[in-house]
């Protein structure tokens, strides 16, 4: 049986930060997952939620999201959360792939599916 370390079969990218002057207002631009939305193991939507324009993508495209990918919050509490985020995960679903996680959170994906299935991790 081999052994890997979890640096060696997942890939762990921060979720991007970007300038408040930078968001869009669009629905039909890029949208911006946040740690305020990583509720109950899924994406709770808001009636503020940012986007981010499509002219912005190659910019931030390292931060873009997959269908599968695992995402955890790598903050604290605030006061409009109720009991403490940080270590809160969700698996982001078909709706959500494309969209951009936002700083507070990073992306946990598999290197080697041959090695680590994403719907097992």
């Amino acid at each position: 049986m081999t052994v890997y370390t979890l640096d060696e079969i997942i890939e762990i990218t921060n979720g991007g930060s970007w300038t408040e002057a930078e968001y869009s207002a669009s629905e039909k631009d890029i949208y911006v997952v946040k740690v305020t939305n990583m509720v109950n193991g899924s994406i709770a939507e808001t009636p503020n939620d940012s986007y981010l324009p499509e002219s912005l993508f190659n910019k931030y495209k390292n931060h873009q999201l997959k269908s599968g990918d695992i995402c955890i919050a790598t903050v604290g509490s605030h006061p409009s959360q109720q009991g403490s985020v940080v270590g809160r995960t969700i698996k982001i679903q078909d709706v959500y792939s494309g969209s951009f996680l936002n700083q507070n959170a990073a992306i946990l994906r598999p290197k080697d599916e041959s090695i680590l299935a994403n719907s097992f991790f």
